[in-house]
């Protein structure tokens, strides 16, 4: 592999730990990898390693360097013909006012990997849902919610404006943010029991809650309408070290008629081929 130099800055974003993985042996202009330093360097490879240009994210026109390594033990990064952010759980309440019969579509800009419960041949769900949000479907099955999961072609989150946490504050952190936004405990308990395990052991953890760059990407389409919707999606990167990084506003949300409820999110890791 041979580093040439273009002037663009990039983030080096995990210490080097094991050999068998990470390039250690590069000494990299404003420090050794692993140190989370802007470099002015970027990498020229040829079909054995991943293309680091590919990820971006963290700050809008800069390429994140996650790891130098080949393919073989990268194996969720895929090649420039395509790649796929994984968005993980989203789960899908509703809250009518009275018994209703619903139906669900999922305009998904990607390929779907997983659903639960299975949604009908032409890609809808439909359930009777109760008040308390209980989903029942045609052969009389129970269900909390519904789940997808999906690869999508999409752009990668925004992290122009976000939240530094620390990871052992991260349950904290999303109690308060997300009761504010508008979960109830059920709701964001649930989130928490998800995604606290993958962020907790970080130092520190890049939050931002995505907007319509998100709804664009999965936009659902209710019979009948609700009356109000939440749609909460939570990006997060490792860090290191703290960063400075403009604090993101969240707008509080009320419940009213009949009201549907989402929650996902999207991590480092959730990269699929």
């Amino acid at each position: 592999m041979e580093l040439d130099y273009r002037g663009e800055p990039f983030y080096v974003l995990y210490p080097v730990s094991d050999e068998e993985r990470v390039w250690y042996a590069f000494n990299w202009a404003n420090g050794p990898l692993g140190e989370s330093k802007t470099s002015r360097y970027s990498c020229n490879y040829d079909s054995d390693y991943f293309k680091t240009e590919l990820l971006y994210g963290l700050y809008l026109g800069y390429p994140i360097l996650y790891e130098l390594g080949p393919r073989k033990y990268l194996d969720y990064f895929t090649d420039s013909a395509g790649w796929g952010m994984l968005v993980a759980k989203p789960l899908i309440y509703l809250y009518p006012e009275s018994e209703t019969e619903v139906t669900v579509r999922l305009d998904y800009k990607g390929r779907l990997t997983c659903t639960y419960p299975a949604p009908d041949p032409d890609g809808a769900w439909r359930v009777v849902a109760r008040p308390d949000g209980t989903l029942t479907d045609r052969q009389g099955r129970e269900y909390s919610y519904l789940f997808w999961e999906g690869a999508s072609d999409g752009t990668p989150p925004d992290f122009s404006r976000s939240f530094v946490v620390r990871g052992s504050d991260t349950a904290a952190f999303l109690r308060e943010k997300l009761s504010y936004m508008g979960l109830t405990p059920r709701e964001y308990n649930e989130f928490i029991v998800y995604w606290l395990p993958r962020m907790q052991h970080n130092p520190w953890n890049l939050i931002a809650f995505q907007g319509k760059n998100y709804t664009d990407s999965a936009p659902l389409t209710v019979t009948p309408e609700p009356d109000s919707v939440l749609r909460v999606f939570m990006a997060y990167r490792p860090l290191d070290a703290p960063v400075s990084v403009p604090p993101q506003e969240l707008t509080p949300f009320v419940r009213r008629g009949f009201t549907l409820v989402e929650w996902g999110g999207q991590g480092p890791e959730e990269i699929v081929q």
